[in-house]
């Protein structure tokens, strides 16, 4: 009787606990207010490129791309073309660099293309291949037979060239062509002296020799040795003909003579073939001595022609009183070649101007004062073959 009333009163407690709990929760259930949640936002992601400001040489080279960003930003690198490889880092957070790699340019044209880190394009440019060609020959001299030999070609894959020659005796095959390649070329016979030619390709030139045709074995030349007798002559002023000189050479030895001078005329002999016989005449001198050459081979014969040069003054003499003076001028005629010179014979008389000159002329000259005893003195002055008279009184 008293374990049912016990147990009639944890059921009654179960039940009302049961009720309370129902009733809590219908009254959450019941609400009609709401709540919206959502995640932080990130941060936007911002970068700049530094890229190569100078183009890279055609060969290829390396280079890096510098990356400026925050620190929380990542970023990813990628290459827009084929040449430009080995991207280091292709992925990074931050500030940085990307190294990269540019291959050889095989083209004749510049070539640009980027590198890509995150929407952001750096632009990296190459230069052109420059088209250098160099040639090796094989084969050559060639004989004078003739023959065919060949010519390597070095140059860039995308350079192209043309072969020519200045020589109608060279072919070349082919004469067009790109890259390195391989010319043939071909000699023709070759019936006289040794020649050369070129062959060019490209802007580069290779020499081609050929030797000589065989012939027969070529006379000697004689040895020419010539001597000539007299090896000079001296004439007067006048004009003279005839004159000669004789020369002395091997047979078969041929010579020629010419003179140097104008008025030295070669009236015959002006060529001959062993012994001979030059004939001159010379022109007559007016003015100072002269010298003239006649070259006959490889000798010299020299003409001395005397001075032809005549002289007047004017006036001859002049008269002084003691007080003395300047006295002159005194004219010189002559021809304008022929030198002069004047001398005072006595030492009251003293030349001022013109003590020398050439063709005409004036000389001045000084009278000292004269108290001395006699009544009258006299002095000359010698103008080269000419004399001038000085007379002075006493004062």
């Amino acid at each position: 009787m008293g374990f049912r009333l016990s147990c009639a009163r944890t059921r009654a407690h179960l039940v009302a606990l049961s009720c309370l709990l129902t009733a809590l929760v219908g009254s959450a259930c019941g609400s009609t207010a709401t709540q919206s949640v959502t995640a932080p936002a990130g941060e936007k992601c911002s970068v700049a490129l530094n890229a190569p400001s100078a183009a890279f040489e055609a060969g290829g080279a390396s280079g890096t791309v510098g990356v400026d960003t925050t620190p929380e930003c990542a970023w990813t690198a990628t290459a827009d073309a084929a040449w430009i490889t080995n991207l280091s880092p292709a992925q990074g957070q931050g500030p940085g660099q990307v190294q990269f790699q540019v291959a050889q340019n095989p083209s004749t044209s510049t070539r640009q293309s980027t590198i890509t880190i995150n929407a952001q394009k750096a632009t990296i440019r190459q230069d052109a291949t420059v088209c250098q060609f160099t040639l090796a020959l094989a084969g050559g001299p060639f004989a004078a037979a003739g023959g065919s030999g060949t010519i390597a070609v070095s140059a860039p894959a995308a350079c192209a060239w043309t072969a020519s020659t200045n020589a109608g005796w060279i072919a070349v095959s082919p004469a067009t062509g790109t890259g390195g390649s391989t010319i043939t070329l071909t000699v023709a016979q070759n019936t006289g002296a040794e020649r050369s030619g070129t062959v060019t390709v490209g802007g580069s030139s290779v020499t081609i020799l050929q030797s000589a045709a065989v012939g027969p074995t070529p006379t000697p030349t004689p040895s020419c040795s010539v001597a000539i007798n007299p090896t000079s002559r001296s004439v007067t002023a006048a004009a003279a003909t005839g004159l000669t000189v004789g020369v002395s050479a091997a047979a078969g030895c041929q010579w020629t003579a010419t003179s140097s001078a104008v008025w030295v005329t070669i009236t015959s002999g002006g060529s001959g073939t062993a012994n001979g016989t030059v004939v001159f005449s010379v022109a007559a001198n007016a003015g100072a001595a002269r010298t003239g050459t006649i070259a006959i081979a490889d000798k010299t014969f020299t003409v001395n022609q005397a001075s032809g040069c005549t002289y007047s003054i004017l006036p001859t003499s002049q008269q002084f009183g003691g007080d003395g003076g300047i006295g002159g001028p005194i004219a010189v005629t002559t021809a304008p070649t022929c030198p002069w010179t004047a001398t005072d014979n006595a030492s009251w008389l003293q030349i001022t101007s013109g003590a020398a000159g050439t063709g005409p002329g004036l000389v001045t000259f000084q009278v000292a004062p004269y108290s001395g005893g006699g009544s009258s003195r006299t002095g000359t002055i010698t103008i080269v073959n000419q004399t001038f008279t000085v007379t002075q009184e006493k004062r």
